[in-house]
């Protein structure tokens, strides 16, 4: 079933490329100074909390929606701002098209924040996206072969399917990205982290493109796109947008990541440290946040009844009338009945997007009763002209 809906995407996509442009990224790096390894170091710890719990290790995005919030992002963000996102890489894109001058990656979970370390060397061994997909997926690219600066990410797709495991490769690469990730953050992380690490390296290793996001013990539910078909994904005009659809995305994230401007850190969102901490840095450094991509953690922030703890972590961070969340929202999962008014057919998901600003007062004058409720009332319809 994956399969065959990852061929219908490529089909699709491939009309697509010849007749509608590609997303263009702005090499344009906002102003902000490098962070040490230590204070990167330092960050983390001091503004992560416990390590929480999730059923699912979320290594995968599983919202086949996503690039469809682009074009608000391009019409409303200004670089230069302060990002917050929770999950693994389903961030980069964003965060590519946003132009951040600092990311905080917030997740409940610690082996996401190892997640991301892993990743962070990645980008820091790979001089361009076949490289970093290369060591990510443990096959060495097609010998002879070069992607072209200007190639989307079809063709970079096209470069590595079919490719087998390798087996010294992988091993290669682990050590030295691990030894690196020791020798760099020895505060940050210890011997035993390695396994975590590993174990997500392989993951990518063995499936390869098919890798996708799963629920444990619920195999009616596994029905989430492959990683290859998320990176051919289109906005809604049927635009390539996935971070590696141009090399110059790829080289943003990877100064990025070199300047040490990507911090994960462990939290619950309607924790008492983590939000509170990341607005005190914001402050101090005079940003604002552009973006909070937050997924679809809200709907367990109301089965667990935290939400107006979330909601006052929120208030605390800076923001404009520009700054934006970003939402999920899956039918299938939340057990609702109807569908969401702007669900896309073909999609699993619904990608929705709020004013920061709109949310808070919603939040206070008139207290949002439920999830469903959240979803549906107040968003930016993204069939729309967005209007700063």
């Amino acid at each position: 079933m994956r399969n065959m809906h990852f061929n219908q995407r490529v089909r699709t996509v491939v009309l697509l490329a010849f007749l509608l442009p590609n997303l263009v990224f702005c090499a344009e790096i906002p102003s902000q100074k490098a962070i040490s390894n230590e204070e990167f170091q330092s960050l983390s710890l001091d503004l992560s909390e416990n390590n929480g719990f999730f059923p699912t290790d979320n290594l995968v995005s599983n919202e086949t929606s996503y690039l469809h919030v682009v074009s608000h992002i391009e019409q409303v963000i200004r670089p230069g701002g302060a990002y917050i996102g929770v999950g693994p890489e389903q961030n980069f894109s964003y965060i590519a098209h946003a132009r951040p001058a600092i990311v905080f990656i917030v997740d409940i979970r610690r082996d996401n924040l190892l997640h991301h370390l892993w990743l962070k060397e990645l980008f820091a061994a790979s001089k361009d996206r076949m490289e970093y997909l290369a060591r990510l997926f443990g096959r060495p690219p097609p010998q002879g072969i070069r992607l072209s600066a200007d190639a989307n990410s079809l063709k970079l797709l096209k470069l590595f399917e079919g490719l087998a495991p390798n087996e010294p490769f992988f091993k290669e690469t682990i050590e030295k990205l691990w030894q690196s990730i020791r020798s760099k953050f020895p505060r940050l992380v210890n011997d035993r982290d390695r396994v975590t690490v590993e174990r997500i390296a392989r993951s990518f290793h063995y499936q390869g493109l098919e890798i996708a996001y799963e629920i444990p013990g619920r195999p009616e539910l596994n029905f989430f796109p492959s990683w290859g078909s998320l990176l051919i994904e289109t906005d809604l005009a049927g635009r390539l947008g996935h971070y590696l659809n141009s090399q110059e995305s790829f080289l943003f994230l990877k100064r990025l990541q070199q300047d040490n401007r990507l911090i994960p850190v462990v939290g619950n969102l309607s924790g008492s440290k983590a939000v509170q901490g990341v607005a005190a840095e914001l402050k101090r450094r005079e940003l604002k946040v552009s973006i909070f991509y937050l997924s679809n953690v809200e709907f367990y922030l109301f089965r667990n009844g935290t939400m107006s703890r979330f909601i006052d972590n929120l208030s605390a961070l800076p923001s404009d009338e520009r700054s934006i969340v970003i939402r999920s929202y899956f039918n299938q999962l939340t057990g609702y009945r109807e569908s969401h008014p702007d669900s896309v057919a073909g999609h699993l998901s619904v990608s929705l997007v709020q004013r920061i600003h709109s949310l808070l007062l919603n939040a206070r004058s008139r207290p949002y009763t439920d999830y469903w409720d959240l979803v549906t009332r107040d968003y930016v319809p993204l069939n729309e002209t967005s209007n700063p």
